[in-house]
């Protein structure tokens, strides 16, 4: 997904599209991860295993977190409170092996990124 927005388009919320040049649209893209990376892993950070999952939203960025046990994530559906999406994991032993269930808890995080409007000078 990454290499189609860095090398097509950005879209918009509004369905026009901004085209950038691959290496502005590169740059753009890994800051507002390398952030959405650093917000969602604080917001972790303060969870407790099996408390109800946590969404954030603004109007880049969409994500929806929750901390839980190993043996409560395999064969589940994790779904994005706002709409970022879906995906179903498979058996907790093909996760994490046969030991994957002595990990203290397990982060999932979904995310969706939407870009409104051109930034300043593209």
């Amino acid at each position: 997904m990454l290499q189609w927005m860095y090398t097509s388009y950005w879209p918009s919320k509004n369905n026009t599209s901004f085209f950038f040049p691959s290496k502005q649209a590169k740059k753009v893209t890994d800051t507002i991860l390398s952030v959405a990376d650093t917000l969602g892993s604080t917001v972790l950070s303060t969870k407790m295993t099996g408390q109800k999952k946590t969404s954030l939203k603004s109007d880049i960025i969409t994500m929806t977190l929750q901390r839980q046990a190993p043996s409560d994530i395999g064969n589940e559906t994790f779904t994005g409170d706002e709409g970022e999406g879906s995906v179903t994991f498979p058996r907790t032993e093909v996760l994490f092996g046969r030991n994957g269930t002595t990990l203290p808890s397990v982060d999932t995080q979904v995310s969706r990124l939407t870009c409104l409007t051109a930034p300043t000078g593209f």
